[in-house]
């Protein structure tokens, strides 16, 4: 997250949206006392677990005290197709694993395995918030505090050139902003990627993301496909999954789904 309090904006960094690139050009030209940036990890004492302060969830983001900023200033985020985010944040998870690791990842020696190994940790590390495994959190977690959306500007990945040139000129950003585009404008190209997905990915994916596929509109694969998954509270597995839950004793409770209002501009 970047905060330039002389632009009177906000750049929210969903992991694995070109956040490294965008947190270089937001940064350029501000006097230092301008900038307020969360970057590295550290151990919360309120949530009582580690965190990725680069990547915060709007959850865990409303236990700190920045996150005041995203009602007082133009809040901007960048997101990406969901099919595509999700092996980056395979690959992402494995070059900070070791040396070792990041080398396979650099030689794209990763194989279907061990994408394997890292989605079926997924749902439990998802759970806990886990800072290794944060970069495949959906989306709408970085972008929305519940139901309510906290983003006013959306880049796009697909057409990042375009959107934040457009974005600069519109919001009449300073001169040294609008050359740091220009200077990164090869670095924010559109980059298809290397891997091919197996049905299970896709499946996966769709299964994930289902939120952020409705919400920012992207398409999906294999729509129509997805069932209602209703549990007894005493049998099932994991109870955050379903859409609906019954106890032996008569209470019942229903997850509500809804498209949610992609930005604050929408």
């Amino acid at each position: 997250m970047i905060i330039r309090h002389d632009l009177e904006l906000v750049f929210i960094h969903v992991p694995k949206c070109a956040g490294k690139q965008l947190r270089w050009i937001f940064k350029q030209g501000a006097e230092p006392n301008a900038i307020e940036e969360l970057w590295n990890y550290e151990y919360s004492t309120i949530l009582n677990r580690y965190v990725d302060l680069a990547h915060l969830p709007l959850s865990d983001l409303r236990t700190f005290a920045q996150f005041k900023y995203l009602n007082r200033y133009k809040v901007i985020a960048c997101i990406r197709e969901p099919y595509m985010r999700l092996p980056s944040a395979v690959n992402e998870y494995y070059r900070q694993k070791s040396k070792q690791h990041e080398k396979m990842v650099t030689e794209r020696k990763l194989n279907i395995e061990m994408r394997r190994d890292y989605y079926k940790r997924l749902k439990s590390k998802h759970s806990e918030l886990d800072p290794r495994f944060i970069h495949s959190l959906p989306i709408h977690r970085f972008t929305h505090y519940g139901p309510n959306a906290k983003v006013d500007y959306l880049l796009r990945c697909e057409s990042l050139n375009k959107d934040i040139e457009e974005l600069a000129k519109k919001l009449k950003w300073p001169k040294a902003l609008q050359n740091a585009i220009q200077m990164k404008s090869k670095d924010l190209e559109t980059k298809k990627s290397s891997i091919r997905l197996t049905d299970e990915e896709i499946e996966l994916a769709e299964r994930i993301y289902e939120i952020d596929f409705e919400t920012f509109g992207y398409k999906r694969c294999m729509p129509g496909r997805r069932k209602e998954k209703c549990g007894e509270a005493g049998e099932v597995k994991h109870i955050h999954d379903c859409d609906s839950v019954s106890w032996h004793w008569g209470p019942k409770a229903k997850k509500p789904f809804k498209k949610l209002k992609a930005n604050r501009k929408a």
